[in-house]
């Protein structure tokens, strides 16, 4: 059932995306593994969506500020996002619920459409019980019309 869901919310959202010039989707590449998107609400922030399946379905959410020119070596530039956001795991018949506090290193290829972005988030979890853990990855987006 939950990788038919999963399917279903992955082809959704990939569709959804095609029409909007500041939204991006692609794949999160860490713990955990799954499909990524990202809107920008404007030049200096942005949300972005995770939804993944290893056994069980997770979905996070975050609202990250962006420093476009925060980091820089040499020539290249690095922009910085940090942010706070929420997560939900359907474990069996379990739910877990949780906060995320990512922070994360960018960098944009192909004239802004292609973006890659390290990052690592400190996770506490709430529900059923209180306990502090750690993600990160390496999220690869496309922007469709940017």
């Amino acid at each position: 059932m939950f990788k038919r869901l999963f399917v279903l919310v992955a082809v959704l959202s990939l569709l959804f995306c095609v029409g909007f010039s500041k939204m991006g989707a692609g794949l999160y590449l860490g713990n955990p593994f799954g499909l990524y998107g990202r809107y920008f609400l404007n030049s200096s922030s942005f949300v972005d969506a995770r939804i993944s399946y290893s056994g069980s379905l997770a979905v996070a959410a975050d609202y990250l500020l962006y420093e476009p020119s925060l980091v820089k070596f040499e020539k290249f530039v690095f922009p910085l996002h940090y942010g706070a956001g929420a997560t939900v795991g359907f474990f069996g018949s379990s739910i877990l619920l949780g906060a995320r506090v990512p922070v994360g290193l960018n960098y944009a290829f192909m004239d802004g459409k292609l973006d890659v972005a390290l990052e690592a988030a400190l996770d506490i979890r709430v529900i059923p019980s209180f306990n502090l853990g750690a993600t990160g990855g390496v999220s690869v987006v496309y922007y469709f019309d940017k």
